[in-house]
């Protein structure tokens, strides 16, 4: 389970939004949750997945900047059916090359549905709930 959380911060972090489908169960999903907006809520399923990352991520791309995840405070429960359910916080910040200094972009809280299946385990469920609003779609 924490080598599938590393690989969503690593594939995340290195832009790799094919990969980063690959992590999801075929009918998985992620959400985007912004907290000063009830309604905008992003839903991607996972097969839509790298098309629509690398539209949210194209500000990144254009400023040569990466950006980094640290994830904190895993909390892990497992359900009855097997499945896993997860909590951890998220913090994201931002380099661009020729900027000395790294930038703090958001801090988040990030639930998943994990399913094991033999020896793989997937995404079934993503929500990315951001603790401020507006963030930018810099390193979602």
């Amino acid at each position: 389970m924490i080598d599938l959380l590393s690989q969503y911060a690593w594939r995340m972090d290195n832009r790799d939004f094919i990969g980063l489908a690959e992590l999801f169960e075929n009918t998985g999903q992620y959400f985007h949750c912004d907290p000063g907006n009830v309604n905008a809520v992003l839903s991607i399923s996972a097969g839509s997945l790298a098309k629509q990352f690398e539209t949210l991520f194209a500000n990144l791309a254009a400023t040569n900047s990466s950006a980094t995840r640290v994830l904190s405070s895993i909390l892990i429960g497992k359900r009855e059916d097997g499945t896993f359910e997860v909590a951890l916080t998220v913090q994201v910040s931002i380099q661009t090359i020729g900027v000395s200094a790294v930038q703090p972009d958001y801090t988040a809280k990030l639930y998943a549905t994990i399913k094991k299946n033999g020896n793989t385990m997937n995404f079934n469920v993503l929500k990315l709930a951001p603790f401020q609003s507006g963030i930018q779609a810099s390193a979602r």
